[in-house]
């Protein structure tokens, strides 16, 4: 076996030398030679390991890792891991990577290879509670595909768990097992008669899911005849499957699905996303239903999938029973507590007696009834798909886990006494095994299938690899065990009704593929190939990007068009040996031009400033030029074409430039267009040619007059200033005019323009919400240049949708509020708003708001303030461009110098237990009423007495009330506040981010009826009361909801007594609390009170060093984060 390494490559043998870590292989091949390795493993079938272990492995900042090599069956072998994620940022990625054979002859070197192989990725348990994290898959390393495993192989929150084991003295361990298979010749098709699916990224349940249906013949040919689509509709959903399972029926190589998933509307993230296999089953069956109800076609979904229950309440001492029929397309079967699925169905149809403070009220009848309640099967479908619950929410926890316990299913399952009026049929064969391998946060689906029902022959369907196997493999090896814990299990199961099973599982034969599909779908395939083709030719071919004239006179914005406009852009792929001739008899029949029309051809080149305009007028002499001539320093040729009457065709003087114009007029509202481009004279004035300009007819009547009037003004648009005023009395010499350049001429505001097209008319719209004034051409190219969509969400509501406003980036804090403030309406007043930028890795508001020394030292423009958001690295960016924001009761002005201490009012001092308690505190007067608020008080001399005091004052809090002030942290009372401390220069900041398990509170000091006549004027101390969950009372980190404190006396009290008083402190009923237990918890031991007669006491005078627990079920599952990053996508099928 291979000694151990760590990841620095120190053996763990004696001996062994230092290596340094392996770089990407890079190796020069000889061109003339050409070896090609197969391994061919006959010699060699044994299964290999190897592990390394990484030091410090929090403490690694790059961005990939490798591992040493290790050699087995003469190729290298090593891991590749990625500490910060790859694909998932929240999850530890690890991969096996293949680097070929052991090369030993450097003259020749092998230069294709391939090696089938079944390999286990280890995450590796280093202590006795938790279990090594395993996932298995299988792949064929080739010269060209060198690595394959699992971007999401483990979380990092459970990798650095501390209840886990994984990471132990800073030192993670890693591993894999190689099983060598048997010939990387493979061929599913030929071996088994059934075709794989590739993995496009993470699409193992979406392939297991068609294979089921796919040998569901009789589903099959439902599908092939469903209608073709139309001409342009080839990415409809139907049309793909139907492409999908034409390939499994007839290709020969894996079948990729990337059509298929396009037409659910995914991208390549969502390929990249593992999803439920269950969730997906519905969502596309749901579609095909939709689909053949649109086409008129029979409803084969509902055929063959869909079964009847009956919902039932009757009841026990009146002749009453309301029923309700319900449709359903599968069954949701529970796992946990049942060992066979017999166990599963009988608890699907248990009674459910309502009664005690649950009775019902029957139609009719006054009195509240004892009753039943219930389902029954009244139809059971052809198919039978049976759902697996093996992923639940933990409430103990507070996670999702898996379910892996053992649950036996049979290959015949007989449900007559399970439906109500049985017909005899529903005898089932298992038809499908879909098997979950991992656990809730990483894993991987394949499935087996029994595809005819005239053999007992099962098949694994396993992505790309199809192979014969048992049915001990395909039945018994999938019921699960959770000890030894097995993380492949059955997750759903498809059975066939016996009767039927011929009919639904007969074979498709060639003639059932109607011959207009077959055709569509070759023909598919040739424009696929001829695509592939010209992927290949791709080389020979260049960028020729066209634009015409009136693309520009409909723009109304900076520069000439925008350039990435495909609407104003044509872009062709051209072969780049064409000639310019050539390239303008093709533009001039595509534009359609008559005999009287010919085309002026300017080639447009990139500035040195950025800008994109005219280089120069394209001639006669560059007719025989081919365009990769012509495209200058860059790969693509972008043309500017005028259509112009022939009788007008000048060749452009020596000393002429083109130059265009645009106007502006500021009323009533503002408005640029462009109006046409002109030949003007190196030596004449910029009025002159205006004037000339002014003679067109496409010149609006307004700007005619406003020429002849004199009463313009003129800029010419430039950078890095959008505009500059120049003096129309020089020349275009002497204004350093020239080709290509573009004119602005500004109308005075009293002239209201009216005559442009309406094209460009009905583009108008009233910049920065009509807040600011627009008045001339610079403060219009200001705008434009400046103008950005930002969206402002309410903090308290941060994961909805809130407004989008179009600011300057160049506007301030104040102009940023204040607008804010505008949008929001009456009542919003600018200087009591805060505003909180986005953070990435929470991807919501970060957890502090924007102050004004933050904005004083870095500038308070809102384009830094963008800039301002939280990002690894200290990275910034303005793609988020959002803010969070929230009403203050102070000016902001007023937190300089001042500490901001958020803290939260609780009038019930945190004894209320959502779900639990039977009532609501009582809110009579608003400042019972919990609150959350934030309290500013001076720097360095305040108090926390200060505090409750502005507090008071605040809330409207009775001044004789006495306060105290507690600190919580995950679910635990730290300590009581001395209201004489003196607040820390420390920010309590809202409760986002890091700061969720923590929580400044204050409530009142009194005690209560209970409390007072129990303690009498007896010496008592404070003891804090926790929850803890069911079942897991030893770990810390289970604690929740909101702790609360109790007096207890000092000489102690009977633990029955303390039982009681808790009672009826959080009001919870006592049948309820009787099940409940008590526990004394110290640093060191957690204790169960049981004997009600045993006396208890604190036995310490420093709150938190022992504190007494009640143990019960959390009713509420955790509040979810609003951060749901990018990679949590739900499952949708968009199409």
């Amino acid at each position: 076996g291979c000694c151990e390494r760590d990841f620095l490559g120190k053996s763990s043998s004696p001996g062994a030398m230092e290596i340094e870590e392996v770089p990407e292989a890079s190796v020069e091949l000889d061109p003339k030679v050409e070896i090609v390795d197969v391994y061919r493993p006959e010699a060699d079938p044994e299964l290999r390991e190897f592990y390394v272990t990484i030091p410090n492995f929090e403490s690694l900042n790059e961005e990939k890792r490798r591992s040493e090599v290790h050699e087995i069956a003469g190729y290298k072998w090593r891991l590749l891991f990625f500490p910060k994620g790859n694909d998932k940022k929240n999850y530890l990625s690890l991969y096996l990577e293949c680097e070929g054979p052991v090369n030993t002859d450097e003259q020749y070197p092998i230069r294709k290879w391939r090696f089938p192989a079944s390999f286990k990725l280890i995450v590796c348990s280093q202590g006795p509670e938790s279990v090594d994290i395993v996932q298995e898959t299988r792949h064929i390393f080739s010269h060209n595909d060198t690595d394959w495993g699992f971007c999401d192989i483990v979380s990092f929150d459970i990798l650095y768990s501390e209840n886990e084991s994984y990471i132990v003295n800073g030192a993670l361990k890693l591993g894999s097992s190689i099983s060598i298979e048997n010939s990387e010749e493979y061929d599913s098709r030929k071996e088994t008669g059934f075709n794989g699916i590739k993995n496009l990224g993470a699409t193992c349940y979406l392939n297991s899911l068609l294979q089921v249906l796919f040998t569901l013949g009789d589903f099959r040919k439902s599908v092939f005849a469903m209608e073709l689509p139309t001409d342009n509709d080839d990415d409809k959903i139907p049309f793909a499957l139907q492409k999908v399972f034409y390939e499994l029926q007839n290709g020969v190589t894996p079948v990729k699905t990337k059509r298929l998933t396009k037409s659910f509307g995914w991208d390549s993230s969502d390929a990249f996303t593992q999803q439920d296999l269950h969730e997906l089953n519905r969502l596309l069956c749901s579609h095909l239903e939709e689909a053949m109800k649109k086409q008129n076609a029979k409803n084969k979904i509902s055929e063959l999938f869909e079964g009847k229950l009956v919902n039932f309440i009757q009841c026990v001492n009146i002749d009453y029973t309301s029923t309700r029929d319900e449709a359903f397309f599968d069954l949701n079967l529970t796992v946990q507590g049942n060992k066979t699925i017999y166990e599963s169905f009988d608890r699907y149809l248990e009674v459910e007696m309502l009664d005690g403070d649950n009775k019902y009220r029957a139609e009719g009848y006054e009195e509240l009834q004892d009753a039943k309640r219930g389902v029954k099967f009244s139809k059971l479908p052809p198919v039978l798909q049976l759902h697996l619950k093996r992923f639940e929410f933990d409430y103990v926890r507070g996670i999702n886990v898996k379910i892996n316990d053992r649950l036996e299913f049979p290959g015949e399952l007989d449900l007559r006494d399970y439906v109500e009026k049985s017909s005899g049929n529903e005898v089932y064969s298992l038809h499908s095994v879909l098997v979950h391998v991992g656990d809730v946060h990483a894993g991987h689906y394949y499935v087996y299938i029994r595809p005819f029902a005239e053999t007992n022959q099962w098949y694994k369907f396993d992505d790309e690899t199809v192979t014969l196997v048992s049915e001990k493999e395909a039945i018994d090896e999938n019921f699960g065990s959770p000890t030894p814990r097995k993380l492949s299990n059955a997750y759903m199961l498809q059975y066939v009704q016996q009767d039927k099973a011929k009919s639904l599982l007969k074979k498709v034969e060639a003639e059932d593929v109607p011959k207009a599909l077959e055709e569509r779908i070759l023909l598919d395939a040739e424009e696929e190939e001829n695509r592939r083709r010209e992927r290949d030719d791709f080389h020979l071919f260049m960028d020729v990007a066209i634009v015409r004239e009136e693309s520009l006179l409909c723009h109304n914005g900076a520069d000439l068009i925008p350039w990435d406009s495909a609407e104003r852009l044509d872009r062709r792929l051209i072969r780049k040996s064409m000639l310019f001739r050539e390239l303008a008899e093709l533009v001039a029949g595509h534009l359609g031009l008559d005999s009287h029309q010919t085309l002026r051809v300017w080639r447009l080149c990139q500035r040195q400033n950025g800008t994109i305009r005219p280089d120069r007028l394209l001639t006669s002499d560059d007719e025989d030029v081919p365009l990769s001539k012509l495209c200058g320093l860059g790969s693509e040729l972008q043309l500017l074409v005028q259509t112009v009457p022939k009788s007008e065709v000048e060749a452009m003087e020596t000393d002429e430039v083109m130059q265009f114009f645009k106007v502006f007029a500021p009323k009533p509202v503002p408005v640029l267009a462009c109006i046409g481009s002109l030949a003007c004279n190196r030596s004449a004035t910029m009025k002159h040619s205006i004037q000339q300009l002014a003679k067109l007819k496409s010149v609006p009547r307004e700007l005619v007059l406003a020429v002849q009037a004199d009463n313009i003004t003129v800029f010419e648009e430039d950078t890095p200033q959008p505009v500059k005023p120049i003096d129309i009395e020089k020349t275009h010499d002497e204004l350093e005019l020239g080709t290509g350049d573009i004119i602005v001429i500004q109308l005075p505001p009293s002239v209201l323009l009216q005559s442009l097209p309406p094209s460009i008319l009905e583009k108008r719209s009233t910049p920065l919400h009509g807040m600011r004034e627009v008045e001339t051409a610079s403060d219009y190219f200001m705008y434009l240049r400046n103008r950005i969509h930002v969206e402002f969400r309410d903090l308290q509501k941060p994961a909805e949708s809130g407004i989008m406003l179009e600011l300057l980036k160049t506007d301030t804090y104040r102009q940023t509020r204040k607008a804010l403030s505008h949008a929001l309406g009456v009542g919003s007043n600018p200087d009591k708003i805060r505003l909180y930028p986005f953070d990435i890795v929470a991807n919501g508001p970060r957890q502090d708001s924007l102050s004004l020394a933050q904005l004083n030292s870095r500038g308070d423009s809102l384009e830094n303030m963008l800039e301002m958001d939280y990002r690894p690295g200290g990275y910034t960016t303005m793609e988020s461009k959002i803010f969070w924001y929230e009403y203050i009761d102070y000016d902001l002005e007023e937190f300089e110098n001042k500490e901001e201490v958020r803290i939260t009012w609780r009038y019930d001092c945190g004894t209320y237990i959502q779900g639990a308690s039977t009532g609501i505190p009582e809110t009579k007067d608003k400042w019972m009423r919990t609150k959350v608020l934030s309290v500013l008080v001076p720097f360095h001399t305040s108090t926390y007495e200060d505090v409750t005091k502005e507090m008071k004052k605040k809330l409207g809090i009775p001044s004789e009330i006495p306060i105290r002030v507690v600190e919580v942290k995950s679910s635990y009372v730290c300590r009581i506040v001395p209201l004489s401390e003196l607040v820390p220069h420390v920010v309590h900041l809202p409760s986002t981010g890091a700061q969720l398990d923590y929580e400044l509170r204050a409530e009142p000091d009194v005690l209560d009826d209970v409390d007072r006549h129990h303690l009498g004027s007896g010496e008592y101390s404070w003891v804090s009361v926790l929850h803890i969950p069911k079942g897991n009372y030893l770990a810390s980190s289970g604690y929740f909801g909101d702790p609360f404190l109790i007096p207890v006396k000092v000489e102690g009290e009977k633990v029955g007594v303390l039982r009681e008083r808790i009672r009826r402190k959080v009001r919870v009923k006592e049948e309820e609390f009787d099940n409940w237990a008590l526990f004394s918890i110290t640093v060191s031991s957690t204790d169960p009170l049981d004997d009600v007669e045993a006396t208890w006491s604190e036995g310490s005078d420093e709150i938190g060093s022992i504190s007494l627990a009640i143990e019960h079920t959390r009713r509420v599952p955790p509040k979810r984060t609003y951060g749901l990053m990018k990679y949590d996508k739900p499952l949708v099928i968009k199409s």
